[in-house]
């Protein structure tokens, strides 16, 4: 029933209002502390006269200050929408006192309250839409950024540094989805589109894993990449031990990814299991309303009764 699916929504929203603007502000803090803070300290290197650092720190700016106001957008706009939401209550309190004490214009007055209430609950719809649509924008940008710089650490770690900035610069702000108890589908929505450009789209456009298949058959070239596989792994005499730190090459570089999008997965099936429960629990509420709006009903029936009974004698 969309009602009852409606009120079911507006229900969640009003009871995880500390959620979600906890969860915009983990996703500020950890969006400050890697990307923004990462391009405020290199900004020095803009003063070389070189055009390719122009060119890089331009295409890192912009992204990140876009990243930056659509999760600022999203925090102001849900605290707004909060309470613009609380001066809808009171009006919507204020409409039915006014029905109950006024029994000359009661139907100008019920329709009035009933104006309210919808107006309330479209006010704390909105925050599931200004949510969903800032994590959705969050990702599109920071897809663009990946594609543009997503080797930009190879001179750190290597080829495969692309995996170690997508673990600690573009996903940690998406971690707050794990504890703000979004609906399944919001927080589906937002993962598959993740999962999909981060790890799908742009490493296989931009050649990222053909880049590790080319290493693991190139013979004995991944060994430079350490001292350790380098003394071990060199000797070409032995091509059972080759093909053992060749395994051990991928098992390591493709891990991280692995393990990354096991807990884009795992955010998915933890909103689950909590919407299950949510919706046990409004479940539950709602029998308990109706079972103790009967036995007010009851109870007044009776008195009624009692109160018939005396008058009679």
């Amino acid at each position: 029933d969309r009602n009852l699916e409606d009120e079911y929504l507006e229900n969640l929203v009003v009871l995880s209002k500390g959620k979600f603007l906890s969860g915009y502000a983990v996703s500020l803090g950890l969006f400050i502390l890697g990307p923004l803070v990462d391009m405020i300290q290199a900004w020095p290197l803009n003063r070389i006269d070189d055009p390719n650092v122009h060119s890089v720190m331009a295409k890192e700016a912009v992204p990140t200050f876009c990243a930056l106001l659509v999760l600022l957008f999203g925090l102001v706009a849900c605290a707004v929408a909060y309470e613009t939401g609380k001066c809808v209550a009171w009006s919507w309190r204020w409409c039915w006192c006014c029905c109950s004490s006024s029994l000359t214009n009661r139907r100008g007055c019920l329709n009035v309250v009933s104006s309210c209430t919808e107006s309330l609950r479209r006010q704390r719809r909105v925050i599931l839409q200004i949510t969903g649509a800032v994590y959705l924008s969050y990702v599109v940008i920071m897809s663009v950024e990946f594609a543009m710089l997503g080797n930009l650490w190879s001179f750190l770690y290597g080829k495969q540094g692309w995996i170690l900035k997508l673990i600690f610069f573009d996903l940690p702000p998406l971690i707050s989805l794990l504890f703000m108890s979004l609906p399944t589908f919001l927080v589906g929505e937002i993962m598959f589109l993740a999962i999909l450009s981060f790890s799908v789209i742009i490493p296989t456009v931009l050649g990222y894993w053909q880049s590790m298949n080319d290493i693991v058959n190139s013979g004995i070239e991944f060994t430079r990449f350490s001292p350790f596989w380098e003394e071990l792994c060199s000797d070409e005499d032995r091509p059972d031990i080759v093909r053992s730190c060749k395994i051990d090459y991928v098992y390591k570089m493709a891990l991280p990814y692995i393990l990354v999008n096991a807990l884009m997965i795992a955010v998915i099936i933890v909103s689950a299991l909590s919407e299950a429960t949510n919706r046990r629990l409004f479940i539950w509420k709602k029998l308990t309303r109706a079972q103790h709006s009967k036995i007010i009903k009851d109870h007044k029936k009776k008195e009624e009764t009692i109160i018939e009974m005396f008058q009679s004698f």
